[in-house]
């Protein structure tokens, strides 16, 4: 069931024409005023239904901290700012999802990885969080992986190989990080570029 709260930027673009067709008829819509829309989630995720909600923030978070404690509860919520909001929510709603117990929070780099974070949320029967940039609802978002993503949870991909430096970066800023190692290697420094999509749980081996 999609749950959509409002109008968040997942209304529009290759994202949220997908799911529009995967779930039609199962689609619910929530007015922006829905303070209660997580309980609504979680109401119908203990039916034994699987819930993909969309908001623009996470700005309830007492009611997440409910819901994630009840690890059968099988609901992705994806966080999708305001483009007015972006940058300032995107650091805040991704330090308000760590501290969700069982949840697992995740910030796609690009569209392709989107898509395989999704299909692997879909399956855990915990709280997901899915932080999109406002870009990746829209059909220019750049492309990182050109066909050649393979998400797994708790692993962060090295993108680029380097010796002097390294970048981490997530969600919209991955791209930012692979451009950025392009300036430095014009100035004979070599960066390592990691897409640390994976927030938690995060790879630990990787840092």
């Amino acid at each position: 069931v999609f749950v959509p709260v409002g109008q968040p930027l997942l209304s529009a673009g290759h994202i949220g024409d997908g799911i529009r067709s995967v779930f039609r008829d199962r689609m619910i819509s929530l007015p922006d005023a829905a303070t209660d829309w997580i309980s609504f989630a979680a109401g119908i995720a203990s039916a034994g239904k699987i819930v993909v909600a969309a908001a623009g923030r996470l700005d309830v978070v007492d009611e997440m901290r409910f819901v994630a404690a009840h690890v059968n509860n099988n609901i992705t919520i994806c966080s999708v700012p305001r483009e007015s909001a972006a940058d300032i929510a995107s650091s805040e709603d991704l330090a308000i999802a760590r501290t969700l117990p069982h949840a697992e929070v995740f910030a796609p780099a690009d569209v392709e990885e989107t898509d395989q974070i999704l299909d692997h949320c879909v399956t855990r029967h915990v709280l997901s969080v899915v932080r999109l940039s406002g870009s990746l609802t829209r059909d220019s978002s750049p492309a990182v992986f050109n066909g050649a993503c393979r998400f797994s949870p708790g692993l962060w991909p090295r993108l680029k190989e380097g010796n002097d430096v390294g970048l981490l970066a997530c969600g919209s800023e991955t791209a930012c990080a692979l451009r950025a190692s392009e300036i430095l290697s014009s100035q004979n420094v070599a960066a390592s570029v990691w897409n640390a999509s994976s927030i938690n749980p995060a790879d630990h081996s990787a840092v």
